[in-house]
């Protein structure tokens, strides 16, 4: 496990290339926020990505100052953490100090966060635009602004004759391709998501609660020195037709399906897979019957999955073959594609979402679904048929590292066909 540790080299290399891109300016990136719960009690903290693949540093109330072009050496890269507060430290533990934030991130200079404003205002006269790594998609939605987007404000207020760009694209452009070292995290943080899976696949019965399959896969995470890279879908029954099901508040019944979304982090790199399973050990016919579609689907969706090849052309190009099983399945005939509204498309009733999405430090991450794949980029297949009326919902997902010849899945040691997770379920003797 030690060996699977980032060193700074890696940070200090993506930094390198970061400033490469950014010529001029400074670049100006500050960490993840402490999230309020209630009264004094915050939620867990996790670093923001970005943050983190410059800098290693997983400490909160930290800042990142690029000046590639600083005659001043020592002005070039700055890293601001707390100043050391005995009072504070002997309730929440020990801050960083210079020297080991030194070694994790290879920044030679650290200032405290108190001289920043100090700092700016040397840059400020050296530079005439103010980089920021403000979030961009258009999924965000939050209740009140970010720490980049408060500090840009008020940095904006401060020297508002200086030009500001946004970051964001540059990095986010550097994370769509991963470094052997990030590989061999995600390939970690698989196998753990693959020993998770096949632990709730032993513990699986009739009224057993879905709370307490997630805790067996919290279990593995947490012996493992891993974290959920997500809330976790544990969906039984009906539950499983509602795509982001979270709650795993449910008893599992006799005759329904279990369908499990879930996977691990290992140094902030995510995994991600997806199986379903009988919670009796035995799929009926029906369950088979609809398992066994969305099986096809899946090979023949991770067959198209290849360098130079875009997600958004797989997509198409796998639509007709998911028509024609939901057709099998008798959901719909073709007079109904016949006359279907072309904006609405009966195939996106009964299988909704995409079948692939980029995975990294986020299990979203960064990455365009119109560009052609390249060898060292990480990606999920993941079909599924979902029919509420029969309360059967089926997905099957795997975590996939594009190389120069096709594919590798990172989660290949799970099972997916039938009889063998059925196996796995009822091992015999």
């Amino acid at each position: 496990m030690e060996s699977l540790t980032p060193d700074r080299n890696c940070f200090i290399r993506n930094r390198l290339l970061l400033t490469r891109k950014v010529q001029y300016g400074a670049i100006i990136l500050f960490s993840a926020d402490s999230m309020l719960r209630n009264g004094d009690q915050f939620y867990p903290y996790r670093q923001n990505s970005d943050f983190y693949y410059l800098t290693g540093i997983e400490q909160k109330n930290s800042i990142l100052l690029l000046v590639p072009h600083a005659s001043d050496t020592t002005m070039r890269e700055i890293l601001f953490i707390e100043k050391p507060d005995p009072k504070d430290e002997a309730w929440n533990g020990k801050k960083l100090t210079p020297s080991e934030a030194i070694e994790i991130s290879g920044v030679d200079t650290i200032r405290y966060t108190e001289e920043l404003d100090t700092i700016l205002q040397q840059v400020s006269a050296i530079t005439e635009t103010f980089w920021f790594n403000v979030p961009t998609s258009s999924k965000l939605k939050v209740e009140f602004p970010l720490k980049n987007q408060r500090e840009l404000k008020r940095i904006r207020e401060m020297y508002p004759l200086h030009k500001y760009e946004q970051v964001s694209r540059y990095i986010q452009e550097m994370r769509f391709r991963k470094e052997e070292w990030e590989i061999a995290l995600i390939r970690y943080a698989s196998a753990i998501t693959v020993s998770g899976m096949k632990r709730i696949a032993k513990k699986c019965r009739p009224d057993i609660p879905e709370k307490f399959l997630e805790a067996e896969f919290l279990h593995e995470c947490t012996i493992n020195n891993a974290r959920l890279a997500f809330a976790p879908i544990i969906a039984s029954g009906a539950n499983a037709c509602t795509l982001h099901y979270t709650e795993n508040r449910d008893i599992c019944k006799a005759g329904s399906l279990l369908l499990i979304d879930a996977g691990a982090e290992f140094w902030y790199y995510a995994s991600d897979c997806t199986r379903t399973f009988p919670v009796d050990g035995r799929f009926t016919g029906r369950q088979k019957e609809v398992y066994l579609s969305v099986l096809k689907i899946y090979e023949e969706s991770a067959k198209r999955l290849l360098p130079g090849k875009s997600m958004e052309e797989v997509e198409q190009e796998i639509r007709p073959l998911i028509e024609e099983e939901h057709q099998k399945l008798g959901l719909y005939t073709k007079n109904d594609i016949a006359s279907q509204n072309p904006s609405e498309p009966l195939s996106k009733r009964y299988s909704p979402h995409g079948i692939s999405h980029f995975l990294g430090l986020d299990v979203h991450d960064p990455g365009e679904k119109t560009l052609p794949l390249e060898p060292g980029m990480v990606l999920t297949c993941e079909p599924g048929i979902y029919i509420p009326v029969e309360n059967i919902g089926i997905r099957i997902e795997n975590t996939l590292l594009i190389t120069q010849n096709g594919n590798q899945v990172l989660t290949d040691s799970l099972p997916m066909m039938p009889d063998e997770i059925e196996s796995i379920m009822h091992p015999k003797g």
